[in-house]
């Protein structure tokens, strides 16, 4: 397939489409096109019908884009349009966010600008990260203090030791690799 500059007046959205695209998603795209261009490629057939890439087309139309890069895919069925309608939409949703990473490229850029996230959320997420990270720096470290006070304490039966059930602590994921941990 090569790549082709079609104006989005010839482009023809599937009658049917297999994924909604919110008022909130195009805006996030309309975002990212105006940050970077167009990055992907629309998927046509030989009648300019899109099978992959709806939500980019309605977005470039929100932008005020003229033009979009596409792939031509010629010679399918009508069963093997639809498949592939199926498949670009189904496949993406079988991929997972590693958030650990995310965190480490979001706090490596500092940045709240990043279209797919609501920037109240990133200074958020950018003020949590460093806490969360601050934590478990720290997390099964002892001062000095307390160690000395443990030893000198009274030994514990082990019924009243707090855990995880008990309401004096929470469960919090690690940014890096996604494991739960207690934190008292």
């Amino acid at each position: 397939m090569k790549t082709e500059r079609i104006p989005l007046s010839k482009l023809f959205p599937a009658e049917r489409n297999v994924r909604a695209h919110p008022k909130e998603q195009i805006e996030h795209l309309v975002r990212s096109i105006r940050m970077f261009g167009q990055f992907r490629n629309i998927v046509v057939d030989e009648d300019n019908i899109i099978l992959a890439g709806n939500g980019l087309y309605a977005a470039l139309k929100e932008a005020g884009i003229t033009h979009a890069y596409c792939f031509r895919k010629t010679g399918l069925t009508d069963n093997q349009k639809k498949k592939l309608m199926i498949v670009d939409n189904k496949t993406f949703t079988l991929g997972m966010d590693i958030t650990g990473i995310q965190f480490d490229l979001i706090r490596e850029i500092n940045d709240t600008d990043i279209p797919g996230f609501d920037e109240d959320v990133l200074s958020a997420l950018l003020a949590g990260v460093e806490a969360i990270d601050d934590r478990l720096s720290e997390f099964g470290m002892m001062s000095d203090r307390s160690v000395e006070e443990r030893r000198n304490a009274a030994p514990v039966d082990a019924g009243s030791v707090s855990s995880p059930d008990s309401n004096d602590g929470k469960r919090i994921r690690c940014p890096h690799c996604g494991k739960e941990i207690w934190m008292p």
